[in-house]
């Protein structure tokens, strides 16, 4: 299995305004003892950070809450920065921990998936009427026109409902794949300052990460 996998856009979202840049990156084999201790180590300093810059953040936010509401959903952005801004970071796990730290420190929409449970290469997609996958908490249904990304299996995941239970990361998981998405209006090289951040945490728990940054 190669580190990164191929991703494609299909013929029927090119040219619209669905599509939009999108990122992966992996890492094979992480230790999560040694990324839980980059974590900890990089928490203040991500808090630190998006306290000083929460307006900036707050308007790259924005851009992704607009997009959601456009489509017809929620975006979990700015309540996620609010909390963070009250309470600081809540450890739930390495990988969910070094999500989030990105995430909100850039103010992107991010996901962290395992890589092994990823079938073949990725197309980034727009749904047909009636296709479903099952979520993290229930069966997601899908509305014609949003935008998904499949492998060579099934949806993985949902641009705007989240990814597919099959992918999720499991106390099991030892390679991760870390998603970075786009939305109208967020510059390229905010994404590649995330990835950026994302690889240099997860480069104190793994020797090999591989990522790139699409568009078509």
């Amino acid at each position: 299995m190669n580190l990164l996998p191929n991703l494609k856009y299909s013929d029927a979202i090119v040219g619209t305004d669905l599509c939009l840049p999108f990122g992966l990156l992996a890492a094979r084999r992480v230790s999560m003892p040694k990324l839980q201790r980059a974590i900890e180590a990089r928490r203040p300093l991500a808090l630190e950070h998006i306290r000083a810059n929460v307006k900036d953040i707050g308007r790259r936010i924005e851009r992704f809450a607009a997009f959601f509401t456009d489509h017809g959903f929620k975006c979990p952005l700015p309540y996620q920065l609010r909390g963070v801004e009250k309470k600081g970071f809540v450890s739930i796990s390495p990988s969910v921990d070094a999500l989030l730290i990105c995430e909100m420190a850039n103010g992107l929409l991010m996901g962290v998936q395992d890589r092994d449970a990823v079938e073949g290469d990725l197309s980034y997609e727009v749904a047909q009427g009636g296709e479903s996958f099952h979520g993290l908490r229930d069966l997601v249904k899908c509305k014609a026109g949003e935008i998904i990304l499949r492998d060579a299996r099934s949806i993985v995941a949902s641009y705007f409902q989240g990814p597919n239970r099959r992918i999720n990361v499991t106390p099991d998981t030892s390679s991760l794949l870390f998603f970075i998405f786009g939305a109208p209006g967020v510059a390229r090289s905010a994404m590649e300052e995330a990835m950026t951040m994302t690889a240099d945490i997860m480069s104190s728990a793994t020797e090999e990460v591989g990522m790139k940054i699409f568009e078509e």
